[in-house]
Protein backbone atom coordinates (compact mmCIF):
# COMPACT_ATOMS: atom_id res chain seq x y z
CA UNK A 1 0.00 0.00 0.00
CA UNK A 2 2.81 2.42 0.87
CA UNK A 3 5.12 1.29 -1.92
CA UNK A 4 3.94 3.78 -4.59
CA UNK A 5 3.85 6.72 -2.17
CA UNK A 6 7.36 6.05 -0.82
CA UNK A 7 8.65 5.50 -4.36
CA UNK A 8 7.25 8.89 -5.32
CA UNK A 9 9.14 10.50 -2.43
CA UNK A 10 12.34 8.81 -3.58
CA UNK A 11 11.81 10.06 -7.12
CA UNK A 12 11.31 13.54 -5.67
CA UNK A 13 14.98 13.48 -4.57
CA UNK A 14 16.10 13.71 -8.21
CA UNK A 15 13.11 15.45 -9.81
CA UNK A 16 14.02 19.09 -10.40
CA UNK A 17 12.02 22.21 -11.14
CA UNK A 18 12.54 25.97 -11.25
CA UNK A 19 11.35 27.94 -8.23
CA UNK A 20 12.11 31.64 -7.83
CA UNK A 21 14.55 31.39 -10.75
CA UNK A 22 16.50 28.63 -9.01
CA UNK A 23 16.82 24.99 -10.00
CA UNK A 24 15.60 23.07 -6.92
CA UNK A 25 14.07 19.72 -6.06
CA UNK A 26 10.37 19.57 -6.77
CA UNK A 27 9.60 17.96 -3.42
CA UNK A 28 12.09 19.95 -1.32
CA UNK A 29 12.36 23.44 -2.72
CA UNK A 30 14.94 24.47 -0.13
CA UNK A 31 17.46 22.00 -1.64
CA UNK A 32 19.27 22.79 -4.86
CA UNK A 33 18.99 20.30 -7.69
CA UNK A 34 21.98 18.06 -8.35
CA UNK A 35 22.94 17.44 -4.73
CA UNK A 36 25.21 14.39 -4.53
CA UNK A 37 23.68 13.32 -1.23
CA UNK A 38 20.12 13.35 -2.61
CA UNK A 39 21.09 11.61 -5.83
CA UNK A 40 23.01 8.81 -4.11
CA UNK A 41 20.26 8.31 -1.52
CA UNK A 42 17.60 8.12 -4.21
CA UNK A 43 19.65 5.67 -6.29
CA UNK A 44 20.30 3.32 -3.39
CA UNK A 45 16.73 3.24 -2.11
CA UNK A 46 15.16 3.02 -5.57
CA UNK A 47 17.22 -0.12 -6.18
CA UNK A 48 16.67 -1.56 -2.70
CA UNK A 49 13.04 -0.57 -2.13
CA UNK A 50 11.24 0.41 -5.35
CA UNK A 51 12.73 -2.48 -7.35
CA UNK A 52 13.87 -4.82 -4.58
CA UNK A 53 10.55 -5.28 -2.77
CA UNK A 54 8.55 -6.29 -5.88
CA UNK A 55 11.34 -8.64 -7.02
CA UNK A 56 11.44 -10.30 -3.59
CA UNK A 57 7.66 -10.74 -3.57
CA UNK A 58 7.65 -12.08 -7.13
CA UNK A 59 10.41 -14.60 -6.36
CA UNK A 60 8.80 -15.80 -3.14
CA UNK A 61 5.32 -16.11 -4.63
CA UNK A 62 6.60 -17.97 -7.68
CA UNK A 63 8.71 -20.32 -5.57
CA UNK A 64 6.14 -21.21 -2.92
CA UNK A 65 2.59 -19.99 -3.71
CA UNK A 66 2.17 -20.39 -7.46
CA UNK A 67 0.04 -23.40 -8.55
CA UNK A 68 3.09 -25.29 -9.82
CA UNK A 69 5.02 -24.59 -6.59
CA UNK A 70 2.15 -25.81 -4.41
CA UNK A 71 2.22 -29.12 -6.27
CA UNK A 72 5.97 -29.54 -5.63
CA UNK A 73 6.32 -28.48 -2.00
CA UNK A 74 4.96 -30.01 1.19
CA UNK A 75 1.74 -28.61 2.59
CA UNK A 76 3.46 -27.40 5.80
CA UNK A 77 6.00 -25.36 3.82
CA UNK A 78 3.29 -23.83 1.65
CA UNK A 79 1.20 -23.00 4.73
CA UNK A 80 4.15 -21.26 6.40
CA UNK A 81 4.81 -19.01 3.43
CA UNK A 82 1.09 -18.40 2.94
CA UNK A 83 0.85 -17.15 6.52
CA UNK A 84 3.84 -14.86 5.85
CA UNK A 85 2.93 -13.22 2.52
CA UNK A 86 -0.37 -14.84 1.59
CA UNK A 87 -2.13 -11.49 1.98
CA UNK A 88 -0.46 -10.39 -1.26
CA UNK A 89 -2.25 -12.97 -3.42
CA UNK A 90 -5.14 -14.04 -1.17
CA UNK A 91 -7.77 -12.00 -3.01
CA UNK A 92 -6.86 -13.34 -6.45
CA UNK A 93 -7.54 -16.58 -8.28
CA UNK A 94 -4.68 -19.12 -7.98
CA UNK A 95 -3.63 -18.59 -11.61
CA UNK A 96 -3.24 -14.84 -10.97
CA UNK A 97 -0.96 -15.05 -7.93
CA UNK A 98 1.24 -12.35 -9.50
CA UNK A 99 -1.47 -9.75 -10.12
CA UNK A 100 -0.73 -7.61 -7.06
CA UNK A 101 2.65 -6.86 -8.62
CA UNK A 102 0.85 -5.45 -11.65
CA UNK A 103 -1.18 -3.26 -9.31
CA UNK A 104 2.01 -2.03 -7.66
CA UNK A 105 3.42 -1.23 -11.11
CA UNK A 106 0.28 0.68 -12.09
CA UNK A 107 0.24 2.79 -8.93
CA UNK A 108 3.97 3.44 -9.06
CA UNK A 109 3.66 4.49 -12.70
CA UNK A 110 0.83 6.91 -11.94
CA UNK A 111 2.46 8.40 -8.85
CA UNK A 112 6.22 8.19 -9.38
CA UNK A 113 7.16 7.73 -13.02
CA UNK A 114 4.95 10.55 -14.28
CA UNK A 115 6.55 12.88 -11.71
CA UNK A 116 9.44 13.35 -14.13
CA UNK A 117 7.03 15.05 -16.53
CA UNK A 118 5.89 18.63 -16.06
CA UNK A 119 2.93 18.80 -13.70
CA UNK A 120 -0.33 19.37 -15.57
CA UNK A 121 1.32 19.16 -18.98
CA UNK A 122 -0.13 17.30 -21.94
CA UNK A 123 2.71 14.78 -21.72
CA UNK A 124 1.90 13.94 -18.11
CA UNK A 125 -1.84 13.66 -18.75
CA UNK A 126 -1.33 11.44 -21.80
CA UNK A 127 1.14 9.25 -19.89
CA UNK A 128 -1.30 8.77 -17.01
CA UNK A 129 -4.14 8.15 -19.46
CA UNK A 130 -2.20 5.45 -21.31
CA UNK A 131 -1.09 3.76 -18.08
CA UNK A 132 -4.62 3.75 -16.65
CA UNK A 133 -6.19 2.58 -19.91
CA UNK A 134 -3.67 -0.23 -20.40
CA UNK A 135 -4.08 -1.68 -16.93
CA UNK A 136 -7.86 -1.24 -17.03
CA UNK A 137 -8.04 -3.31 -20.23
CA UNK A 138 -5.91 -6.02 -18.61
CA UNK A 139 -8.15 -5.99 -15.53
CA UNK A 140 -11.34 -6.36 -17.57
CA UNK A 141 -9.91 -9.12 -19.74
CA UNK A 142 -8.41 -11.19 -16.93
CA UNK A 143 -10.90 -10.72 -14.05
CA UNK A 144 -8.30 -11.98 -11.53
CA UNK A 145 -10.25 -11.53 -8.28
CA UNK A 146 -11.78 -14.52 -6.51
CA UNK A 147 -14.73 -12.35 -5.44
CA UNK A 148 -17.05 -10.92 -8.08
CA UNK A 149 -18.06 -8.06 -5.81
CA UNK A 150 -14.46 -7.11 -5.10
CA UNK A 151 -13.70 -7.28 -8.80
CA UNK A 152 -16.64 -5.01 -9.54
CA UNK A 153 -15.45 -2.49 -6.95
CA UNK A 154 -11.89 -2.45 -8.33
CA UNK A 155 -13.11 -2.08 -11.91
CA UNK A 156 -15.34 0.81 -10.84
CA UNK A 157 -12.45 2.48 -9.03
CA UNK A 158 -10.04 2.16 -11.95
CA UNK A 159 -12.68 3.31 -14.42
CA UNK A 160 -13.29 6.42 -12.32
CA UNK A 161 -9.53 7.07 -12.20
CA UNK A 162 -9.43 6.81 -15.99
CA UNK A 163 -12.48 9.06 -16.31
CA UNK A 164 -10.93 11.67 -13.98
CA UNK A 165 -7.75 11.83 -16.05
CA UNK A 166 -9.80 12.08 -19.26
CA UNK A 167 -11.87 14.84 -17.65
CA UNK A 168 -8.67 16.75 -16.79
CA UNK A 169 -7.41 16.35 -20.36
CA UNK A 170 -10.69 17.62 -21.82
CA UNK A 171 -10.59 20.60 -19.46
CA UNK A 172 -7.03 21.45 -20.43
CA UNK A 173 -7.75 21.49 -24.16
CA UNK A 174 -10.77 23.72 -23.52
CA UNK A 175 -13.42 21.25 -24.67
CA UNK A 176 -15.95 22.15 -21.96
CA UNK A 177 -15.44 25.88 -22.44
CA UNK A 178 -15.89 25.49 -26.19
CA UNK A 179 -19.13 23.58 -25.67
CA UNK A 180 -20.42 26.10 -23.14
CA UNK A 181 -20.53 23.74 -20.17
CA UNK A 182 -20.87 25.71 -16.94
CA UNK A 183 -18.42 25.40 -14.08
CA UNK A 184 -21.14 24.09 -11.75
CA UNK A 185 -22.02 21.27 -14.17
CA UNK A 186 -18.34 20.39 -14.53
CA UNK A 187 -17.97 20.27 -10.74
CA UNK A 188 -21.06 18.06 -10.49
CA UNK A 189 -19.76 15.63 -13.11
CA UNK A 190 -16.38 15.42 -11.41
CA UNK A 191 -18.01 14.86 -8.00
CA UNK A 192 -20.14 12.02 -9.40
CA UNK A 193 -17.07 10.40 -10.97
CA UNK A 194 -15.06 10.64 -7.76
CA UNK A 195 -17.89 9.44 -5.50
CA UNK A 196 -18.90 6.45 -7.65
CA UNK A 197 -16.43 4.01 -5.97
CA UNK A 198 -17.73 5.05 -2.55
CA UNK A 199 -21.34 4.43 -3.58
CA UNK A 200 -20.35 1.06 -5.02
CA UNK A 201 -18.53 0.13 -1.79
CA UNK A 202 -21.59 1.07 0.30
CA UNK A 203 -23.82 -1.03 -1.96
CA UNK A 204 -21.48 -4.02 -1.66
CA UNK A 205 -21.30 -3.69 2.15
CA UNK A 206 -25.09 -3.44 2.31
CA UNK A 207 -25.41 -6.55 0.16
CA UNK A 208 -22.96 -8.41 2.41
CA UNK A 209 -24.93 -7.42 5.52
CA UNK A 210 -28.16 -8.55 3.87
CA UNK A 211 -26.59 -11.90 2.99
CA UNK A 212 -25.34 -12.27 6.58
CA UNK A 213 -28.81 -11.61 7.98
CA UNK A 214 -30.29 -14.18 5.63
CA UNK A 215 -27.64 -16.67 6.73
CA UNK A 216 -28.53 -16.06 10.37
CA UNK A 217 -32.20 -16.48 9.59
CA UNK A 218 -31.53 -19.87 8.01
CA UNK A 219 -28.76 -21.17 10.25
CA UNK A 220 -29.65 -20.16 13.82
CA UNK A 221 -30.99 -23.31 15.48
CA UNK A 222 -30.93 -22.33 19.17
CA UNK A 223 -32.46 -19.48 21.05
CA UNK A 224 -29.97 -16.61 21.32
CA UNK A 225 -28.72 -16.10 24.87
CA UNK A 226 -27.48 -12.55 24.44
CA UNK A 227 -30.13 -9.91 25.00
CA UNK A 228 -28.92 -7.74 22.14
CA UNK A 229 -28.71 -10.70 19.79
CA UNK A 230 -32.19 -11.87 20.92
CA UNK A 231 -33.60 -8.43 20.14
CA UNK A 232 -31.92 -8.49 16.76
CA UNK A 233 -33.31 -11.97 16.11
CA UNK A 234 -36.82 -10.83 17.03
CA UNK A 235 -36.43 -7.79 14.79
CA UNK A 236 -35.45 -9.96 11.85
CA UNK A 237 -38.19 -12.52 12.55
CA UNK A 238 -35.87 -15.30 13.63
CA UNK A 239 -37.64 -18.15 15.35
CA UNK A 240 -36.43 -21.27 17.02
CA UNK A 241 -37.14 -24.16 14.66
CA UNK A 242 -39.52 -26.86 15.74
CA UNK A 243 -37.94 -29.82 17.55
CA UNK A 244 -37.75 -32.82 15.22
CA UNK A 245 -40.01 -35.72 16.18
CA UNK A 246 -38.09 -38.91 16.86
CA UNK A 247 -39.08 -42.18 15.34
CA UNK A 248 -39.95 -43.71 18.77
CA UNK A 249 -42.22 -40.82 19.67
CA UNK A 250 -43.85 -41.04 16.26
CA UNK A 251 -44.60 -44.78 16.78
CA UNK A 252 -46.18 -44.12 20.19
CA UNK A 253 -48.46 -41.63 18.56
Amino acid sequence: MLHPAISKQLVGLVDCTYYNDENVLSSYKSVRCGSATCSSTALVFVVVYTLGIPLYILTTLKRYLSPSAKARHAASLVARHKARIGFVCGKYEPDYWYYELLEMTRKTGLMAVTSFLQTGSYAQLFAKLLISLGFFVVLCRRCPFNSKKLGLLVRTSQFCTLATIFFALMSKIGFFAEEGVSVSHMALMLAIIMMAPLFMAVAIIGSAIHDGVNCLRCCVSVRPRSGSFRAWAMLQGLRRPARPVRAAEHSEL
